[in-house]
């Protein structure tokens, strides 16, 4: 698959793995950055975010990342999931409202299909906090995680819809930070699987700082150790 970390990234189920380090994802210019394991829903860098050492920043006034062909992360197309993304996050500028967007699963907003993370109150506190979708109403979970500016983090979720106890776990750097038991049996769809990152899916909240790394696996929810792996095969890089 071209994946090359020591020690591995857990591979298990593995359906999106955007890697701005990786030459098989992004070849340090242009518009695309390549989703590994199914190249044919690779994501187009729009307003030309910019790339050095291996990090792709998003500017906060209109860079975003946007594939509309990842089905397999329709909020249908999946019952298990475990998601991580790693970012630095450099200043409020930006944020539309109190809030800017890491990613947004949805076409265009509303509620169907919901979910993503935001940031609320970046210019404050930067609560990181997801919101998602289960009986046809939009959710968002008590703020998971704070943290301050220029510091790499990677967040790793896990949610799954087949349980409804502890079914939301939320881990920083490896730890777990925040467990929510959940009821998740909505049957409202996602439109075409679109999948925006550093912007809200119907437009602004943009992100501001950098984010050189995606990854979702379907199907596995992962153990506290399989977290634990992937942040040590990730850590290396942002000095963790």
């Amino acid at each position: 698959m071209g994946l090359a970390h020591s020690p591995r990234i857990v591979t298990d189920g593995l359906v999106l793995a955007l890697d701005a380090n990786n030459s098989k994802s992004y070849s340090g210019s242009g518009t695309t950055w390549t989703n590994i394991p199914t190249s044919g829903s690779s994501f187009t860098l729009t307003n030309s975010p910019t790339y050095s050492n291996g990090n792709l920043t998003f500017d906060g006034v209109n860079d975003y990342a946007v594939s509309t062909s990842s089905n397999f992360l329709k909020w249908e197309n999946w019952t298990k999931l475990s998601f991580t993304m790693i970012f630095n996050h450099t200043s409020a500028t930006g944020q539309t409202g109190t809030r800017q967007y890491l990613f947004d699963f949805r076409t265009s907003g509303g509620v169907n299909g919901a979910l993503g993370v935001i940031v609320d109150n970046p210019s404050t506190t930067r609560e990181l906090t997801l919101f998602y979708n289960t009986t046809g109403t939009s959710y968002e979970e008590p703020t998971a995680y704070t943290y301050d500016f220029n510091k790499w983090i990677v967040y790793t979720f896990t949610f799954d819809k087949t349980s409804s106890s502890n079914n939301i776990r939320h881990y920083i750097n490896g730890e777990n930070v925040f467990n929510r038991s959940v009821t998740a049996n909505s049957t409202t769809t996602n439109g075409d699987g679109s999948i925006w990152i550093a912007r809200y899916s119907g437009g602004g909240y943009y992100f501001n700082g950098l984010i050189p790394y995606i990854s979702a696996n379907t199907g596995v929810i992962f153990t506290e150790n399989q977290v634990k792996q992937n942040f040590n095969a990730l850590r290396g890089r942002f000095g963790i």
